[in-house]
Formats: C-alpha cells, sequence, structure tokens
C-alpha cells in the first residue's frame, strides 16, 4: 500500500473513533484543531465549522474546498416506562440498519452505553413475529441501556433523557484492500482533505489561488455550508460516490456528480474536473445520484454566489455499514491534489 494511502487511513481510523453526529461536532473539532496545533490556525463560524485558508499564487481568488465531519445520529425522543429509550433519527437512515447496534448515549452527567433492538427482541418469546415482517421504524425500535434499570425513573435517574444525543458503533475495518464502517460518509473526506493540507504545508506545494479548507458540521441535515468570505467564487464539495444497482459509481474509482436530488451540477466546472482527471490519468466516472445531497449543491440552493461540483470515493452500501476500496481514495486524493494545483 503506498504511503500516502496508508497516511490517509491513519487518519480516517482516528476520525472515525470519535462520535459526531450533526450537531455534536466539539470532540471531532477539538482533534481537527490538535491535529494542526503549531502548523497552522484555524477559525470557526459561529456554527463551530472549522476553516482554515490558504494562501495561493493568486491571492485575488479564493475557492473552497469542504468536507462534512457530521454522521448519522440519533436523539433520544421517549423515556418507556420499561427503562428503554425510543429515539429519533438525525439523518437519513433506515432503523433496520441499526439492529443489534452498540451505541454511546451523551448525558448530563456521562455517557451510557447500549444497544439498539426491536421492541421484540427475543426469538425464544417472540416465535410469531420472528415468521412476519416486524417493522423496523421509531415506534418498534429502543435503546437498552447498559444500567440496572427496569422503569423510567430509573432511567432518568441514570441521567439519561429526552434531547441525549446517540451515537452508533462504527465498526471500522481495514484490510488490504477496503476500508469498511459506518460513516466512511464523510470521514473519509475528511481525512484526505487533512492529508492534502499536511502535504501542502509540509512541501510547501503551491496553491493556484487562495484556498479555504472547510470541516462543515451540520451537511447530514441540509444546512452544512453557510459561511463564505465575500471574494469566494466556487466550491469543491468532497463526498461520497453512491454505488448501487441505480448509480454508475464504482468502489475503486473516484466519482464526478453531474447531478443530485436538488441540481445538475455546473457543466464547466465539472468538465474542468473530467479534463484534470482524463490528463492525470485518474480512474474516475460520472454519475447522477438520487435522494442526494453535498455541500456543493445544498449551498447552491441556498441560494449562496458559488460555482460548485463534487467529487468523492465510490461507496458501497451508503448509510449503512459502508465500502469503499484504497484505490477510490488514491483517485480522490489525486484529483483533489490536481485542482488545487491548476
Amino acid at each position: 500500500m503506498k504511503e500516502s494511502n496508508k497516511r490517509i487511513l491513519d487518519i480516517a481510523e482516528k476520525l472515525l473513533k470519535i462520535d459526531s453526529p450533526s450537531g455534536m461536532c466539539q470532540m471531532v473539532n477539538t482533534y481537527i484543531e490538535e491535529h494542526f496545533k503549531g502548523k497552522l490556525s484555524l477559525e470557526k463560524t459561529n456554527k463551530n465549522a472549522l476553516y482554515a485558508i490558504l494562501k495561493g499564487k493568486d491571492s485575488s481568488k479564493l475557492r473552497i474546498v469542504t468536507a462534512h465531519v457530521d454522521t448519522l445520529g440519533g436523539i433520544v425522543s421517549k423515556v418507556k416506562d420499561n427503562g428503554r429509550a425510543e429515539f429519533e433519527n438525525i439523518g437519513g437512515f433506515m432503523y433496520a440498519s441499526l439492529e443489534g447496534e452498540l451505541v454511546r448515549t451523551y448525558t448530563k452527567k456521562g455517557v451510557v452505553t447500549g444497544t439498539v433492538l426491536p421492541n421484540k427482541a427475543s426469538v425464544h418469546t417472540m416465535e410469531d413475529e420472528r415468521e412476519k415482517t416486524l417493522p423496523r421504524e421509531r415506534h418498534s425500535t429502543e435503546i437498552r441501556f447498559d444500567i440496572e434499570s427496569s422503569s423510567k425513573e430509573e432511567t432518568l435517574a441514570s441521567g439519561v433523557n429526552v434531547g441525549d444525543f446517540v451515537a452508533f458503533e462504527p465498526r471500522t475495518r481495514v484490510t488490504e484492500n477496503f476500508l469498511v464502517s459506518r460513516f466512511i460518509d464523510n470521514k473519509i473526506h475528511a481525512a484526505i482533505m487533512i492529508y492534502v493540507m499536511e502535504e501542502v504545508l509540509k512541501k510547501n506545494i503551491e496553491l493556484a489561488c487562495d484556498t479555504m479548507f472547510y470541516f462543515t458540521n451540520f451537511e447530514e441535515l441540509g444546512h452544512g455550508i453557510s459561511y463564505v468570505p465575500e471574494h469566494a467564487y466556487e466550491v469543491l464539495a468532497l463526498d461520497i460516490g453512491i454505488v448501487s444497482y441505480e448509480n454508475n459509481s464504482a468502489e475503486d474509482k473516484v466519482t464526478i456528480v453531474a447531478k443530485d436530488s436538488r441540481t445538475p451540477y455546473p457543466i464547466d466546472f465539472r468538465d474542468r474536473l473530467e479534463d484534470l482527471a482524463i490528463k492525470n490519468k485518474i480512474d474516475y466516472v460520472i454519475d447522477v445520484h438520487q435522494r442526494y445531497g453535498s455541500d456543493g449543491s445544498l449551498g447552491a440552493v441556498a441560494g449562496l454566489n458559488l460555482n460548485f461540483a463534487c467529487i468523492g470515493v465510490g461507496t458501497d452500501a451508503s448509510h449503512h455499514i459502508e465500502r469503499t476500496n484504497i484505490k477510490a481514495i488514491d483517485n480522490t486524493e489525486k484529483l483533489l491534489k490536481a485542482y488545487l494545483e491548476k
């Protein structure tokens, strides 16, 4: 494995260990700030998104590269009479994808661990349900906390309450060819961006123009990119390519998004990225994504005066236990570097 890929995966594994559902990104922000301590000064928006502006050859222009650090998660919506809890989704996931998952609930008194279960979980007593399709949704799913509680009062006394954030175990695994984990969307792109920033600083790589590297923190909820400097003219969002039976993306390639559920992506910017991929012999595909948005398209819908594009690693089983090939990570890193220097 190439040293660059090893480094990116090392950063990604560290990021994946840090719980950061949308609205609770303080810990991942702290990691990024510590990572660049003494090397780079990072600023925060009013919504606590981190960013840094690195100088380039042309300081009359400013472009933006984004990677969101927020992930899917849950929030306690009801503490039940049996001492367990219902939770609502943060971001778009299927409750079935979480059955049996280990979780951490962040309370005022500390972290309480638990497990996501259907409310009729025991096969030995729920034989009829085993033979039927038991619905998997908020009211049929609950968190069993690792505390001695069989009542609402005991669970409340432990510190668990409505409004507490719930983080899911990422289940990260790195093999010879693949990264497998929850939250590849979008920790892998944050890792790629951190790595490229390191390389720029360490090797004094000359960027084509001033560039804002922006770690957004509400993308999964549709309002990740908000603040942008007045003279910024375009944004390149780093986000996953969707690998499925409906899509053209592949796990070993970088995806250049042509359209998502919000809008087509401007052809001029897309063509520039495709030309860079061809010139640098980068393995890529063009794809159209359904039920999808990125910081690029979400910023456009919000009315930001920016040209916009989106690239990223082809990723199987989005918003589930995801998987991407290390070749896709390599191709995405190469295309990002080519863009930054052109």
